[in-house]
């Protein structure tokens, strides 16, 4: 029961982050073409392996 509550709490969290910095996916493939601009490419790319490392460490403790 925890787990789905702070799994509510986390994604909360991180939705209402991303919407304040205005974390927009298409908005980011389309600067990456139209504009020449990779920054949101890379802020993908870094959420990417976070989550990715966030994982490997849950999946490692046997927590997940």
């Amino acid at each position: 029961m925890w787990m789905i509550f702070s799994g509510l709490i986390v994604g909360g969290l991180l939705g209402f982050v991303m919407q304040r910095t205005r974390f927009c996916l298409t908005g980011g493939f389309r600067d990456m073409y139209v504009q020449k601009n990779n920054k949101m490419f890379y802020a993908l790319l870094i959420a990417i392996t976070i989550q990715s490392i966030g994982l490997l460490i849950l999946t490692a403790t046997d927590i997940l």
